[in-house]
């Protein structure tokens, strides 16, 4: 069985992402520079919902987009996504949210508490195999033999 989110962070989650969405069209009408051209077809879902639902897979836990949305979009949330298009129309209209999803992770980061504890992955990072040392160039000034420290 893999997590789900709960429903109340789903709702939790789209709040936020709406009331910024909102936010963020209207200063897009009131700053745009010059024509855009517009999409001749509006999605049933709107970019709040596309943006909840590509938020709510990472918070999900799942390891696979095609399995969350189909089991878990349009399964037990159909409720909330009612318009839910197919897997592969959901697929094509992520694009249309990439401003939005900039926009809500550079506020969701901006608003985080600054704690001074930050934490990185020291993986050992195989850059070429030996016999290949001298053709890599990539890290030819920083890339050392043996184990890394």
């Amino acid at each position: 069985m893999q997590a789900q989110i709960s429903e109340n962070k789903l709702i939790e989650l789209f709040i936020e992402v709406d009331d910024l969405a909102i936010a963020f069209q209207s200063y897009q009408n009131n700053h745009q520079v010059g024509k855009m051209r517009k999409t001749t077809r509006t999605p049933a879902l709107t970019q709040s919902e596309i943006c909840t639902i590509l938020v709510a897979y990472h918070l999900s836990g799942y390891k696979c987009f095609e399995y969350f949305y189909r089991h878990q979009i349009l399964s037990p949330y159909r409720s909330y996504f009612p318009k839910a298009p197919s897997y592969s129309r959901f697929v094509a209209l992520i694009e249309r949210v990439y401003p939005l999803l900039y926009v809500w992770s550079l506020h969701t980061c901006l608003k985080a508490s600054r704690s001074g504890l930050y934490f990185i992955d020291s993986k050992r990072m195989p850059v070429c195999h030996i016999k290949r040392e001298h053709s890599h160039k990539v890290f030819a000034h920083t890339a050392r033999k043996g184990n890394p420290r």
